[in-house]
């Protein structure tokens, strides 16, 4: 019997896709790229609650188990999207996430904490995001690409922790 292979990369870049970001999504266990960049795609993405053990909560609430789904993920673009409500929980999460590319939405809310250290490319631009840059974007030793222009960042920039970034392209 024919068995279809599990998909790795997901490159649909500059389409007429639209709609929401199915759930389905979020079930691609071994996914490491996944580059969705210029399509129509609106609404929220799908948050993830690792800690219950059905496919929906008891509560009811839109929140799904995944499980160990997406973390192998090194690789997220969206950027171009009508994407909108905050950056879900489980982008934070990914631990060998290098790349992200959530520029160009809607998005809103804070930037929080990732887990990742690793992250070579950050571009978070022209969305609606507001608050503190958070700390950990300081302790990527890999960062090479930052951009968080064109949104309601408040607080004090240290220039001196942007000095430690050895790799950051310089234009």
């Amino acid at each position: 019997m024919f068995q279809m292979p599990k998909l790795e990369a997901l490159v649909l870049i500059d389409n007429h896709l639209n709609g929401q970001i199915p759930c389905s999504f979020l079930n691609l266990q071994r996914l490491r790229v996944s580059y969705l960049p210029y399509n129509n795609f609106s609404g929220q993405l799908p948050e993830v609650c690792s800690n219950f053990s059905q496919k929906s909560p008891p509560d009811g609430s839109s929140k799904y188990h995944v499980g160990s789904a997406l973390l192998n993920l090194t690789a997220l673009s969206l950027e171009g999207n009508f994407l909108n409500g905050t950056i879900p929980s489980w982008i934070y999460e990914l631990p060998y996430l290098e790349d992200l590319q959530l520029d160009n939405n809607l998005f809103t809310g804070e930037i929080r904490e990732f887990k990742s250290t690793s992250l070579r490319c950050l571009f978070l631009k022209e969305n609606k995001l507001r608050g503190i840059i958070p700390k950990s974007i300081f302790h990527q030793a890999e960062l090479q690409d930052l951009d968080l222009s064109s949104n309601n960042l408040t607080g004090t920039v240290e220039f001196e922790k942007l000095s430690k970034f050895k790799k950051l392209a310089r234009d």
